[in-house]
């Protein structure tokens, strides 16, 4: 966050909207810091191959989602806008969407971390005797935060039976990642993170609902929901290694990384030249970071333009 953000409004306003998320959606997904582990199991799963956390039996069996709400701190999201085109297969497959949240001092929050070292365990004692690297919260500014992602792509010849959709909106304006996509993999329904923006109830109705967004409507400082899920997957050498999936990302409050965009205009005009110099000299820096059921139909413009 930009050094205007206000971290004591965040943390107050993302324990209200917890709170008020619970009584909204009593009967929808649970939150991952609420949920209770002897509701899950582990369960081997193909297409591709992989164990997943399910709830459930037999055929009723399906895999558990997770709510996480938290301040977006940093986001590896579409458009993908340019890409080299030359990638190796394996850098096509570690193509990806990528968020880490935060909550700062929110108690919340803390307990989606404690919870997710609880899963962690629930992983370790399934492959008891096996290696497993198992997912670990990240620092940001020296608070916890938790790291999800999805990859765009599956390996064609590890899900067989898995049919190849088209991009969503907003993903692939510009066709860059249907030319590196080619024969050896499929954007499949395990490759779909949704987008939304949560919009209290209109006129007499007090139900909030759902309107798809475009992923650049999300920004760092924003208050969101992650719908995530936990995976295993077996790698080289017999390790296994834990994942969180992103499902979802849900925009519930710009307003406050709004107001620090505004509160850092004054700043900004006070640091302008005062002068014309006759060359300007630029200094190159390398990228850090090489890598890392709604149904609308309509698309609701949110008004998170931070130049009103």
């Amino acid at each position: 966050m930009n050094s205007s953000y206000n971290k004591d409004v965040a943390v107050t306003a993302l324990e209200e909207l917890y709170q008020g998320r619970m009584k909204e959606d009593e009967q929808l997904r649970t939150f991952l810091l609420d949920a209770k582990l002897s509701d899950y199991r582990v369960q081997l799963s193909n297409n591709p191959p992989c164990w997943r956390i399910v709830t459930g039996t037999g055929d009723d069996a399906y895999e558990a989602y997770f709510r996480v709400i938290g301040l977006l701190a940093l986001s590896d999201l579409p458009p993908v806008r340019r890409a080299n085109l030359n990638l190796r297969d394996k850098q096509v497959r570690n193509l990806r969407q990528k968020v880490t949240l935060t909550g700062l001092s929110s108690s919340s929050f803390r307990g989606n971390v404690e919870k997710l070292r609880d899963f962690g365990q629930f992983f370790r004692d399934y492959f008891a005797g096996k290696d497993i690297m198992l997912l670990a919260p990240a620092l940001y500014e020296g608070h916890r935060s938790l790291v999800f992602h999805n990859r765009f792509f599956t390996d064609r010849a590890l899900a067989p039976a898995e049919e190849n959709l088209a991009f969503e909106d907003g993903i692939d304006p510009e066709g860059v990642l249907s030319q590196l996509q080619e024969q050896a993999f499929i954007h499949c329904s395990d490759n779909v993170v949704k987008y939304v923006a949560l919009r209290k109830g209109q006129g007499t109705s007090k139900s909030p609902e759902f309107v798809k967004i475009l992923p650049q409507q999300l920004q760092p400082g924003d208050i969101v929901e992650a719908t995530v899920s936990f995976m295993v997957v077996k790698g080289k050498n017999d390790v296994h290694h834990m994942f969180g999936i992103l499902r979802g990302l849900c925009l519930l409050d710009p307003t406050i990384r709004q107001a620090s965009v505004k509160a850092r205009a004054p700043v900004r005009l006070a640091y302008l030249p005062i002068k014309v110099v006759e060359k300007a000299v630029r200094v190159k820096r390398k990228n850090i970071y090489e890598e890392e059921e709604v149904e609308k139909t309509m698309m609701w413009k949110l008004a998170v333009s931070d130049s009103d």
